[in-house]
């Protein structure tokens, strides 16, 4: 069993201080970003990020916390997670998860991140492209493509973007 905490940042020191919190207790963080549309949640980078962190996560100027110990999976919680994708396994994301609900074509997202998506970085290589479901949407949304994703995240609260919500066991079923 993997346990993966997830990680709402507001800034880019308020996610090296929580990485600090869990470094040397498991391998991967989990990084929740939302837009304030998908989700009516709004953080980091996508709140703001004044000082250009995120910029220099990209170009590779600045490494995730304690990269060299942990693994990084960044959750999509944004309208046109394509805009998105290849800017954060350029910054080192070990695995990336998109809403299948949030993309107008889930088989061109799938097709570019596969194309695209280089094999190796300092910080991760062949990265992982993960589905989510939120908690209402059928299953049956994903069959004709469950096999070209590396794996399924069956969202288990109903409203995403916040930490705290109540587990609904509807999910289970899934």
């Amino acid at each position: 069993m993997e346990i993966i905490p997830a990680i709402i940042p507001e800034n880019f020191d308020d996610l090296r201080r929580k990485v600090s919190l869990v470094r040397g207790l498991v391998d991967v963080v989990h990084i929740d970003v939302s837009d304030g549309k998908f989700s009516p949640a709004l953080n980091w980078p996508l709140s703001g990020d004044k000082e250009g962190d995120f910029g220099k996560f990209v170009k590779g100027d600045v490494s995730f916390p304690f990269w060299e110990e942990l693994g990084f999976e960044v959750h999509l919680m944004l309208e046109g997670p394509e805009e998105q994708i290849d800017s954060w396994v350029s910054a080192g994301a070990r695995r990336v998860i998109a809403h299948v609900e949030s993309t107008s074509n889930l088989e061109r997202l799938i097709k570019d991140f596969r194309q695209k998506s280089p094999k190796s970085s300092k910080l991760s290589s062949n990265p992982e492209f993960g589905m989510a479901l939120l908690l209402d949407t059928p299953i049956e949304l994903i069959y004709q493509h469950v096999e070209a994703a590396d794996f399924v995240q069956l969202m288990s609260i109903a409203e995403i973007g916040y930490q705290g919500g109540e587990f609904r066991y509807e999910v289970l079923d899934k």
